[in-house]
């Protein structure tokens, strides 16, 4: 694949990306990546996927083979003020 072609892919994908966000905000809630989560809630993003790993913190699958995920804001401030959980639960370690 050329330069020129990757850049178009990255181009669309981000403007796919802004207009999810942009549908979600306009019916109440926002989804965020989990690099946009993890600076909303000042930890890392190895932080929320363990929460979210773990089933601290639900996600959002969509895309080709429900690779991408959104996290909602909302869901994300109930994890935060229950806690910010992210050790695995009892009976689930790896």
């Amino acid at each position: 694949m050329t330069q020129r072609a990757v850049r178009k892919v990255v181009a669309f994908a981000d403007q796919r990306d802004q207009m999810v966000t942009a549908s979600a905000a306009a019916f109440g809630d926002v989804r965020l990546t989990v690099a946009q989560a993890a600076a909303e809630a000042a930890v890392s993003e190895h932080t929320i996927r363990r929460a979210y790993v773990h089933g601290h913190l639900p996600v959002h699958r969509f895309g080709l083979g429900a690779r991408s995920l959104r996290i909602k804001r909302s869901e994300l401030i109930a994890w935060l003020e229950a806690g910010g959980q992210t050790a695995s639960r009892a009976g689930t370690a790896r």
